[in-house]
């Protein structure tokens, strides 16, 4: 909640409390929260259709003809004069 110039001038012309003011943002909080919370309540069940659809479609079967294809974890092989870390090139002596 935010107020504008004006609005804070009419308020405190009016007499508004320090404690009313308390309340006033208290409710509007209360409101936003509410809201909020219906939109999350709206979601949840598209959200869930969604998730149900996806892992429907996701299904691998049980058997395969090929094999699973495996991951090589090995580093790539090194230049035997390079330290894996060096960013400079060899020299070379001619």
């Amino acid at each position: 909640m935010s107020f504008t110039h004006a609005q804070i001038l009419a308020m405190e012309a009016a007499g508004l409390t320090r404690e009313q003011l308390l309340a006033l943002i208290k409710a509007d909080a209360q409101v936003e929260e509410d809201k909020a919370a219906k939109r999350r309540v709206g979601a949840a069940e598209p959200k869930r259709r969604q998730r149900d659809r996806e892992k429907s479609r996701n299904v691998t079967p049980d058997t395969c003809d090929t094999p699973a294809p495996t991951l090589d974890c090995r580093p790539p092989p090194r230049h035997p004069n390079r330290h894996p870390l060096s960013l400079h090139r060899p020299r070379f002596r001619p």
